[in-house]
């Protein structure tokens, strides 16, 4: 691994903990939801590493197999939307442990975001990063805070619609900045 893959991993995980925290926080302000400290948690930092850990076994896991493998032999037999689409469909469904539809949503954005980033990278150290810091500050908000939050009945909490906001940014602002890298390198190139 390179110094450079190493901070563009390292870059990745730090920003989406900062930007889902972020979100959490603003959340609070408007009400939307309410943030008790789960009185029963204790803030020990073995147990803060063994959930990045965690985390960190789960992204790699998770994107080897939907990112390294699935999505690489589905794009030698579809065109890459086809490609990205059914491989963000499987990702999905694999999480079953979620429950309402928007659940479901905020997996397929995040598998879109994850596989245009692994397509237009050609590495999955960045999405690796993104899925492992997603993961950490998901996991640490709702083990060490109860997030109270309104429920749609059958739709699932208010609060999805936030992740699906930062997961949308996140997809945005990488498509932004990576065809305004590839048109500077495409300029440097011509000179």
């Amino acid at each position: 691994m390179s110094i450079k893959n190493l901070a563009i991993f390292l870059g990745s995980i730090l920003a989406m903990i900062i930007l889902f925290s972020l979100v959490v926080f603003l959340s609070n302000k408007i009400n939307l939801i309410h943030i008790r400290v789960a009185s029963d948690r204790q803030f020990d930092f073995l147990g803060i590493l063994l959930l990045f850990i965690m985390s960190l076994v789960v992204a790699v896991v998770e994107e080897i197999v939907y990112r390294g493998a699935d999505l690489s032999y589905l794009q030698r037999k579809f065109n890459p939307w086809i490609a990205i689409l059914l491989i963000s469909i499987f990702f999905s469904i694999g999480h079953v442990q979620y429950t309402g539809v928007l659940s479901y949503i905020t997996a397929f954005i995040f598998s879109v975001l994850a596989s245009i980033i692994v397509i237009k990278t050609n590495t999955l150290f960045m999405a690796i990063g993104l899925h492992c810091g997603w993961n950490f500050a998901y996991s640490y908000n709702n083990l060490f805070f109860n997030l109270d939050s309104k429920i749609i009945p059958s739709w699932g909490k208010l609060f999805e619609f936030f992740e699906i906001g930062i997961l949308t940014l996140v997809l945005l602002l990488f498509l932004c900045y990576y065809d305004k890298r590839v048109q500077t390198n495409e300029n440097r190139d011509e000179k």
